[in-house]
């Protein structure tokens, strides 16, 4: 298992660092297109660590504090990537659409507004 992602990743570092010869291959594509080109390419990978990213903010707004969330993270680590998976899953739907990128951003903001949410009722209860 780890050495399937360490082979990933090392495709993925292979992929940036061969950027100027895929450029200077395809000469109309921008950085921002191959950019695009990488994160379609790699979108499973990219999606485990945004929902990552997503649930971890959500316990930092509702903790309130990044030490509580980083020890949540360390003594409850499966409710974590239960809660990843959660929001992981609920990424997954944005290959229904084209415009992939940008449902990304809204699926993102719906978990960060939810966690905004509970943050402000936490705060208001305790």
């Amino acid at each position: 298992m780890k050495k399937c992602l360490y082979d990933e990743l090392k495709l993925i570092i292979e992929d940036y660092k061969s950027s100027s010869d895929f450029l200077s291959l395809h000469n109309n594509i921008t950085i921002m297109e191959f950019d695009y080109y990488i994160i379609n390419k790699y979108s499973l990978l990219w999606h485990a660590l945004i929902s990552c990213g997503i649930v971890f903010l959500v316990e930092l707004i509702s903790r309130r504090n990044f030490l509580s969330a980083c020890s949540f993270v360390g003594k409850h680590t499966g409710a974590y990537f239960y809660n990843a998976f959660i929001v992981f899953a609920s990424l997954s739907l944005v290959y229904l659409f084209r415009r992939r990128a940008f449902f990304r951003v809204i699926i993102s903001g719906f978990w960060i507004l939810l966690g905004i949410i509970n943050g402000c009722i936490l705060s208001n209860r305790v």
